[in-house]
């Protein structure tokens, strides 16, 4: 499974990123948004892992790009807001998951779930 991460927060996406190569995922990062429109749509990723604050474009605009480009890679949303309306506004533009407070769940021994991607977390398989 290839895997993208467009966080523009260093230390943030290097766990991210670590966390997911270690359960043996081939993952890109993206440190702005710019770049991150220019990997999504190159449409080889299965899932992206997209931030909503990014320097250059938004990740409500990549969104909106890939969605419009029939790009048909599951996306979810990754924001410290966990308010009501950013949520509704993240799938009302196309994301298929919303995630707040990630870095809890990759620093600890938790599991991650990408919403019916089966993904091995700590040795055991996630649906």
């Amino acid at each position: 499974m290839r895997i993208l991460v467009v966080e523009d927060e260093y230390s943030l996406s290097e766990l991210i990123s670590d966390r997911l190569k270690k359960e043996k995922y081939d993952v890109d990062v993206c440190l702005d948004g710019e770049e991150g429109l220019y990997n999504a749509l190159l449409d080889v990723y299965d899932l992206i892992i997209l931030d909503i604050m990014l320097p250059k474009v938004n990740g409500l605009d990549i969104l909106r790009k890939i969605k419009d480009k029939d790009i048909k890679s599951k996306v979810i949303m990754l924001t410290a807001k966990g308010e009501l309306e950013d949520k509704l506004l993240g799938f009302s533009e196309g994301a298929n998951d919303y995630v707040s407070k990630l870095s809890n769940a990759v620093k600890g021994n938790s599991n991650i779930d990408f919403n019916g991607y089966k993904l091995y977390v700590n040795g055991e398989a996630i649906n």
